[in-house]
């Protein structure tokens, strides 16, 4: 009967096969959430298998997206939302995480404020960024803005080689770019996004519309990440040692650098809050929109707050 899919009386049994879901990533500590609950949980999930795929760019991530290569990807906040007003079909069900970059300068620099950064080279992940947007806030806190510094899109991993070979001036950038420019003493932190823009969210986590109708298997898994990311916050008392063993299996990064940026201050980095709420993605939406990088955006449907709720 099981081979055949009968029930005990001889009629055909409701079978629920488990669907497969490939989620792009990049190899920083924005998207740990994911990979965390990779590691826990993946195995015990009834409706979905998540299938994390590896990018080293934000190109070859959102390339594999619009292909339908991945249906889904942990990615920038208001990238996904350029990619919701160009046509793609994705919805956000969750946060990644929330703070977690910094302005990075040489360490024996002397820039110490917006002012100093005028005319400066500073480069940020991707065009359309989270940290673009929080750049220009900084700026603007000093009665500039993006328009005063040159904007250079560098991967992450490369940020700390175009630091140390004075291609840029500065970075505003994903962890582990800041730490790895201290650990090789070509850096020092100028200033946390959290300092900037206190609770912020940055990636977040984006399925392609089809993938919703395995509503069973996003909600688990959504849910998971929560856990997940409570878990590496609550880790942090511990010294974050059994986070960064779990994520060593899916990045190339230092566990020692994984364990200073947890660390060096514990809230450098948090993951407790991703469930996605529209007030949070107005935030960066509205600087997105202020400094030129995207248009406006229909929130209310591009974010889904279903899938996190009990």
């Amino acid at each position: 009967c099981a081979a055949l899919g009968l029930s005990s009386l001889g009629f055909p049994a409701i079978i629920h096969a488990k669907t497969t879901l490939k989620m792009g990533y990049i190899p920083i500590l924005d998207h740990f959430a994911m990979l965390i609950s990779h590691a826990r949980d993946n195995s015990s999930f009834k409706a979905i298998d998540i299938e994390p795929v590896q990018f080293k760019s934000w190109d070859a991530l959102s390339g594999a997206l619009k292909a339908n290569v991945v249906g889904g990807a942990m990615i920038l906040s208001n990238f996904g939302m350029d990619l919701y007003n160009n046509g793609l079909d994705i919805r956000s069900v969750a946060v990644g995480h929330r703070h977690g970059s910094g302005i990075t300068v040489r360490a024996d620099s002397a820039i110490k404020s917006p002012a100093d950064l005028k005319g400066k080279t500073v480069a940020v992940p991707y065009r359309v960024s989270t940290q673009a947007a929080i750049l220009d806030k900084y700026m603007k806190s000093g009665g500039l803005s993006l328009k005063d510094v040159t904007v250079m899109a560098v991967p992450p991993p490369n940020m700390p080689e175009s630091l140390k070979a004075g291609s840029i001036d500065a970075f505003l950038g994903p962890e582990p770019a800041g730490e790895r420019s201290i650990q090789m003493g070509i850096g020092k932190i100028l200033k946390l996004s959290k300092d900037i823009m206190p609770n912020h969210i940055c990636c977040i986590a984006v399925v392609r519309k089809e993938q919703l109708s395995n509503t069973e298997g996003i909600r688990e898994w959504v849910r998971s990440m929560q856990r997940s990311g409570k878990l590496t916050d609550d880790d942090k008392a511990k010294g974050s040692k059994e986070v960064a063993t779990l994520a060593r299996k899916y990045v190339q990064i230092d566990e020692r650098v994984i364990v200073n940026v947890m660390q060096q201050p514990a809230n450098r980095i948090t993951y407790s809050d991703l469930a996605p709420k529209v007030s949070d993605f107005q935030a960066i939406h509205d600087m997105s929109v202020s400094a030129g990088l995207i248009q406006k955006t229909d929130l209310n449907t591009f974010v889904d707050e279903s899938f996190s709720k009990s």
